[in-house]
């Protein structure tokens, strides 16, 4: 298994687009997998058509095809939650080794451009893969314990003065009904 993305922590694997890679892309050793990053199609947010390109910034500019790391992480993205749908059951990293055993490994093995390769959805859902660790080597955990919920609230004050209110209230009524009564005799 790779190494994480530099400043990321276990359970996130790295993500190459697989085709013509963008100049700021970074390849290194926590490369995982690859994915499609070049001739990708969407869906227009005004009319739900498909699309392929950005639409030009400014007048004279062409279309800008959708390509880069971008795309391919939403790929992978997608797959590990098909992953995680079929086998629930699976920790984060063990979801990642799906996806990476499952991989169609680069022509030269593991490299830093692609990783372990191109990723496959469909064997990543059906080959017969072990789950392996449930973590990662050396990851440090611990289990949380959920903290102690709140006191119930302390409603002692606010049904004295209440009672109070309600007593001073019939006092007062007892008393208008009595004054009454006498003036009726």
């Amino acid at each position: 298994m790779p190494p994480p993305p530099p400043g990321a922590p276990d359970g996130v694997v790295g993500v190459a687009p697989h085709g013509a890679a963008l100049d700021k892309s970074m390849s290194g050793p926590w490369v995982g997998v690859a994915a499609p990053g070049t001739h990708i199609m969407g869906l227009s947010p005004q009319g739900g058509g498909p699309v392929n390109a950005y639409p030009p910034s400014r007048p004279g500019e062409k279309n800008m095809p959708f390509w880069g790391t971008s795309f391919s992480a939403a790929y992978v993205s997608g797959v590990a939650a098909l992953v995680r749908a079929k086998f629930p059951e699976l920790t984060a990293y063990q979801v990642i080794n799906r996806i990476v055993q499952s991989a169609h490994n680069p022509p030269a093995g593991v490299d830093n451009k692609l990783g372990y390769g191109l990723v496959d959805p469909v064997a990543a859902l059906t080959f017969n893969i072990p789950s392996g660790d449930r973590m990662a080597p050396g990851a440090q955990s611990r289990v949380i314990t959920p903290a102690a919920p709140p006191p119930p609230p302390d409603h002692r004050a606010r049904n004295i003065a209440i009672g109070f209110v309600g007593a001073v209230a019939t006092g007062v009524l007892a008393m208008a009904i009595g004054a009454r009564l006498r003036r009726a005799r």
